[in-house]
């Protein structure tokens, strides 16, 4: 049994005993120390595993928790826990400890945070003990670790102190507890040190929980805290459990508020101590001084204050300021509670900062106050809730000394910007959550601007993104690193996001005026990479595109323009995101303002980009067909618009993502409405049913006008009879027999519509057979396609023949297709044929042609393919049949046909 006294636990002080080796320029010790600046242990270099740290604690200890803060880069990989105690009457060395293991804690190997963080572990433990030993194991591998170091900063140890153990003769701990059990034995308590007004289980207002630790004594707090604040802090905390057990809670309350202001000052100047380390390091002293006046400054308006509130002692504090104002003072001057109170023949403005008394410390109590009452106007604004009507009131103020006098380093531009703006009022001070939300924006546009962009006022709001639309202007090029222009722009772009969501017309305007400027000047001024354009913009457009469907139609106009301008910014085109973002599908379900705009951004991106920068074929009409599926018109109407551009660019390729273009599908009215749409654009003006007509033009002047378009096709029956009238006889005859039974001479398909017409149409548009050349215009057939482009297109000058696949080669490309040697090679005809599509050998003969060009399992790059094996299934006909081939002359083979769309020559040469 021991008897532990109830003091909650406590950090522990040590000192290291034993380490097994450290590198060269490391001093070990400073793991006895705890602050911003020490570097830690690493060990030696490709030093051999595990490694060892021993440390002697203060006093024997009831360690409760125990931490350990890893290298950014030097991690290792596991490292195991000891505590032990030495023997019992002789001097304990590091030989003869006994230790008994506690565990051990894995460590993470640090890449998610690109070795730019360290990582802290916490382990709560209960065992007691005078000694604690480290066992390392092996480091993480990475680039930045190239001797296999491992590095330990900081350790924290955290607990009780107990007496001597109980075999311990001298132990008088064994007579307390002889005294308790077995009377008649003396026992004085004053020797243990124990005071019952001290016990927290005698204080109600005092945390009652024996295990409670504070977070003063967390590693995190010295780690990141300036020493000398850190003091100061633990100092008011004390103050404040005395004003506690006092049941002074007015006094409790403000000391709490300072330690809270004084956590963000004594990180800050912790901030700037590395700053001007660094720069002592790069010799850059200009900014060494900087930092130091700096410091100085923060350290001096903190001791003004501390020492005017009286929070460190149990003086009262004086009932007249200074004479002289304090730096601050010029900030208290609008402060509305204390106007009031002035009589109208007061000093000039300099002076009234220094006539109030600002809100004092109630420390001695009302029966203590020597001075004659005075009338409660006077004393009103001393109690605390006077003191938070105004940020700039209260008692540590973070950043007011950038509003004073400051040397010519500090940072007193940026402020400065938002003072040219509006200097008479301030806004209202940030919550608790918002600054912790807000911190790295903070230390980087300050906190008065900050503030500004939180306000609840818009003209506040707005103020703020001037200002650091402003500072990113003007920012030089190559006046700071790439991470601190990178750092900028990102705080920019929080401010900025949240800014896009504001109600208010002006502070929405603001906020795309400020991320056009970061898109357009700031990225390319300064050079920034492509992560921090796509940040940028992956960061504001969901929330730019929810503003799309806003009631307001200002700002649910600007949104889809800005959307639309982006997608064109020389920095965010190449990058394809905005096209590819706004062509995600959504649900039928979702609201018609902000469906309807997003396909009117889609149309306008296509009109601006066409099928490419992030905009295909495939991506537009899976979009299509989701919004298709929408419950409000308007979303459908605009739907078909984009349908039918899509159709101008690529014509067939669309209809494959449709249904069956047949009777079926045009009850539909949503469908027939399309498929009238692509009647139109290939100029058919008459009734059509089950097919579509076409032009003989390429897809790329598929918009036409509709006169040029009809033309063609009142030409379309002489093209046919200008055939018949070139052939035999005997092949006439065939063919006027084929004409009559409705069947296409190429694929064999019959159809009731299949007349003259119909069968030009047929040709000109869906035969899977035929192909038009990209080059000339013409129609012809796929198996006859190199050949056509070797002697009878138009451009047949630019085209080679490949010696190893046989197919035809731009000759600007041959020299290096002939030279990769990666086509494949084609076959004898009589043993196979060779697609010019798909560059695939397949089965000889017209049987081959048909079923590769024509079967479920044929060509994938012919596409019309599909849409014939749809109009089979429609039609209750097998799929790939070539029946067709059977019903021409066994004497007369089938001819290769080549329809001109412009001015309607054909030629046909039978196959050899």
């Amino acid at each position: 049994l021991l008897l532990n006294r109830c003091d909650m636990p406590t950090k522990v002080k040590f000192k290291l005993l034993h380490v097994s080796g450290h590198d060269e320029g490391v001093n070990p010790l400073e793991l006895e120390v705890h602050n911003p600046l020490i570097q830690g242990w690493s060990s030696a270099r490709f030093c051999l595993y595990p490694q060892e740290l021993v440390f002697k604690l203060e006093k024997r200890t009831r360690v409760r928790k125990l931490q350990i803060l890893a290298h950014q880069y030097l991690i290792p990989s596991k490292v195991e826990l000891f505590i032990g105690e030495g023997p019992s009457f002789e001097s304990a060395t590091n030989h003869n400890v006994r230790y008994n293991r506690l565990g051990y804690i894995a460590l993470s190997d640090n890449e998610k945070t690109g070795f730019k963080a360290r990582e802290l572990k916490s382990v709560h433990v209960d065992a007691i003990g005078e000694y604690l030993k480290l066992v390392i194991y092996k480091n993480h591998v990475n680039r930045y670790n190239l001797y296999n170091q491992v590095g330990i900063v900081a350790v924290n140890a955290i607990g009780d102190f107990v007496s001597k153990r109980r075999d311990d003769p001298n132990n008088p701990e064994a007579q307390a507890i002889i005294d308790k059990y077995i009377p008649g034995f003396s026992f004085d308590t004053s020797k243990q040190g124990y005071n019952p007004r001290e016990d927290p289980m005698t204080l109600g207002a005092i945390n009652i929980r024996p295990d409670y630790i504070s977070p003063l004594d967390d590693l995190a707090f010295d780690m990141y805290q300036d020493p000398e604040v850190a003091r100061i802090i633990r100092k008011l905390d004390k103050r404040k459990s005395q004003a506690i057990k006092e049941e002074r809670f007015d006094l409790a309350k403000k000391i709490k508020q300072a330690i809270v202001d004084l956590q963000k000052v004594g990180e800050r100047l912790g901030k700037y101590e590395v700053e001007k380390r660094r720069a002592l390091e790069n010799e850059d002293f200009d900014l060494a001084q900087q930092k130091k006046e700096q410091m100085a400054e923060y350290r001096a308006h903190i001791q003004q204050q501390l020492d005017y509130h009286a929070l460190l002692d149990d003086k009262p504090k004086p009932r007249h300021p200074p004479q002289q104002p304090l730096p601050p003072a010029k900030l208290r001057t609008p402060t509305p509670p204390l106007r009031p109170q002035l009589k109208p023949t007061t000093p000039p403005p300099p002076m009234k900062a220094a006539t109030p008394p600002p809100p004092r410390d109630p420390t001695p109590p009302p029966p203590r106050d020597p001075t004659p009452p005075t009338p409660p106007r006077e004393i009103s604004p001393i109690p605390a809730p006077a003191v938070q009507s105004s940020y700039e009131d209260r008692p540590l103020p973070v950043h007011n000394t950038r509003r004073s006098p400051s040397p010519p380093g500090s940072p007193t531009p940026r402020d400065g910007y938002l003072d040219d703006v509006r200097s008479e009022q301030e806004p209202e001070p940030m919550s608790e959550k918002a600054v912790r939300e807000a911190q790295s924006v903070i230390d980087v546009f300050g906190l008065k601007m900050v503030t500004g962009a939180y306000s609840k006022q818009w003209s506040y709001r707005e103020d703020a993104l001037l200002a650091v639309y402003k500072i990113l202007e003007e920012t030089p090029p190559k006046s700071q690193s790439n991470d601190q222009l990178s750092n900028m722009l990102r705080n920019a772009i929080f401010l900025c996001r949240r800014a896009i969501m504001d109600k208010v017309m002006a502070v929405f305007s603001a906020s795309l005026k400020l991320l056009r400027m970061i898109l357009v000047e700031y990225v390319p001024k300064h050079g920034l990479g492509k992560a921090d354009t796509i940040y940028a913009i992956e960061k504001t457009l969901p929330n730019l595109m929810s503003r799309t469907g806003e009631t307001n139609l200002r700002q649910r106009q600007a949104a889809k323009d800005f959307i639309n301008d982006m997608a064109l910014m020389a920095e965010v085109k190449p990058l394809h995101i905005v096209p590819q973002y706004c062509t995600q599908p959504f649900e039928k379900s979702a609201p018609p303002r902000l469906a309807t705009s997003r396909c009117e951004i889609v149309e306008q991106l296509l009109k601006d980009l066409g099928l490419a920068n992030g905009l295909t074929t495939n991506n537009v009409m899976n979009f299509c067909l989701a919004a298709l599926e929408h419950n409000a018109q308007e979303v459908r109407e605009v739907t078909i618009r984009i349908v039918l551009e899509v159709y101008r660019w690529k014509g067939d390729a669309v209809r494959p993502y449709l249904p069956p273009d047949n009777d079926n599908t045009r009850k539909n009215v949503l469908y027939k409405h399309i498929f009238e749409g692509f009647d139109r654009i290939d100029g058919r003006t008459g009734p059509v049913h089950h097919e579509v007509k076409t032009t003989g033009r390429s897809t790329a002047k598929l918009t036409a006008e509709k006169p040029y378009a009809e033309t063609e096709m009142q030409n379309a029956p002489s093209t046919k009879q200008s055939i018949l009238s070139k052939r035999t006889p005997s092949e006439q005859g065939d063919d006027m027999s084929t004409v009559l039974d409705n069947m296409c001479i190429f694929c064999g398909e019959r159809n009731e519509a299949f007349t003259e017409e119909g069968l030009d149409l047929h040709y000109w548009k869906e035969c899977p057979m035929l192909r038009r050349c990209q080059h000339c215009k013409q129609v012809v057939e796929i198996a006859n396609l190199t050949s056509h482009l070797l002697t009878e297109c138009e451009k047949k000058d630019e085209f080679g023949k490949c010696n190893r696949c046989g197919e035809a080669i731009p000759k600007s490309e041959l020299d290096a297709h002939v030279k990769a040697k990666t086509c494949n090679p084609a076959k004898p005809e009589k043993v196979a044929n060779h697609c010019p599509l798909c560059h695939q050998n397949f089965a000889p003969g017209e049987d081959g042609w048909k079923m590769h060009l024509m079967g479920k399992e044929g060509c994938k790059e012919n596409p019309r393919r599909l849409p014939s094996i749809n109009r089979a299934k429609a039609a209750g006909k097998p799929v790939g049949s070539v029946a067709g081939s059977s019903r021409q002359p066994a004497a007369a083979s089938k001819p290769s046909v080549n329809f001109s769309g412009a001015g309607n020559q054909t030629k046909r040469t039978p196959r050899k």
